[in-house]
């Protein structure tokens, strides 16, 4: 959070800067977020699916539109069984949230509903824990692996938006993010959310 935190201050500045040109808005979306991790020793994969949602202030110049949000990507909690000893496992959860700044750019409308593209360039902090217990003839074992990185990712979004009226629109999408890599595991985001946006 540390490291997130001057990204998120750099950021906010910027939207603010820019927000006296366009016309300033606030969104909030809620959704489903599926983390997709590989760990490059074992080359074995785990997907996990959890709520995620997000945050976001942006500004609105309208073709384009410029937004910075805090996301939770939610968790991925994934167990390995069917070793050679009965009970014993391999426990992974991997935590996902980042800071991030986007960019969209809005197509035509067509009977109120605007389809739009975007991109994201986030700083990301993930979280990994790993448990495991072996077994040695009567003897249990027991192990954990901690660690936590920042990384910077990459993302994109597609989606439509419905303007209700002026002020108020219906928002949703489906979004790829490559949020980096914590300790030997490379972990991927694929999602859906939907929510509202409101413009001052």
């Amino acid at each position: 959070m540390k490291k997130l935190l001057p990204a998120l201050i750099i950021a906010s500045v910027s939207i603010t800067a820019t927000a006296n040109v366009g016309s300033l808005y606030v969104q909030g979306l809620v959704g489903t977020s599926k983390l997709d991790v590989k760990d490059d020793r074992s080359q074995k994969k785990a997907k996990d699916s959890d709520t995620a949602f997000s945050v976001a202030v942006g500004s609105d110049y309208g073709a384009t539109r410029y937004a910075l949000d805090y996301t939770h990507f939610g968790e991925l909690e994934h167990k390995e069984t069917g070793f050679d000893v009965a009970g014993d496992y391999r426990k992974t959860n991997v935590k996902a949230q980042s800071v991030g700044v986007s960019a969209f750019y809005d197509f035509t409308s067509v009977s109120g509903f605007t389809p739009y593209v975007g991109a994201r360039v986030g700083v990301n902090k993930l979280n990994l824990d790993i448990s495991n217990k072996a077994s040695v003839g009567a003897e249990s074992f027991f192990s954990s692996t901690t660690a936590k990185k920042t990384q910077v990712g990459l993302g994109a979004v597609a989606g439509v938006s419905y303007a209700i009226n002026p002020q108020w629109t219906i928002d949703g999408g489906v979004e790829y993010n490559h949020l980096g890599k914590v300790d030997n595991f490379k972990v991927k985001e694929y999602g859906g959310k939907i929510g509202v946006r409101y413009n001052f």
